[in-house]
């Protein structure tokens, strides 16, 4: 993968995780938006890189890296965000689906 394709993978990631914010903050009246912004460009930033390497450097299929990574970040919204752990799991989660589409729907 050349750098620029991992940059738009990593913006494409970003981009659609941060698309659903409002959602959140909809269904979470006490979230305020820019805290959950910082955690969500906070945790994609640590999350995609090691995901990236985990999956085309050691070879780890995408199903356990995912899941992997779903955990990880709602463990970071429940105790970065303050959220409950349902709902940092369920966002979590389709936030990962939905950049996971995107990613597959533009790069493959």
């Amino acid at each position: 993968m050349l750098l620029t394709e991992y940059l738009l993978t990593l913006l494409l990631t970003v981009g659609s995780e941060l698309a659903l914010i409002p959602v959140l903050v909809y269904f979470n009246r006490a979230s305020r938006r820019l805290p959950l912004v910082l955690t969500c460009v906070s945790l994609n930033l640590f999350t995609h890189p090691l995901a990236t390497l985990a999956h085309l450097v050691l070879g780890i299929s995408l199903a356990h890296v995912e899941a992997t990574v779903i955990l990880v970040e709602a463990i970071g919204y429940w105790r970065i965000a303050g959220l409950s752990f349902g709902k940092s799991l369920a966002f979590s989660t389709a936030a990962n689906v939905l950049s996971m589409t995107a990613g597959f729907l533009l790069f493959r």
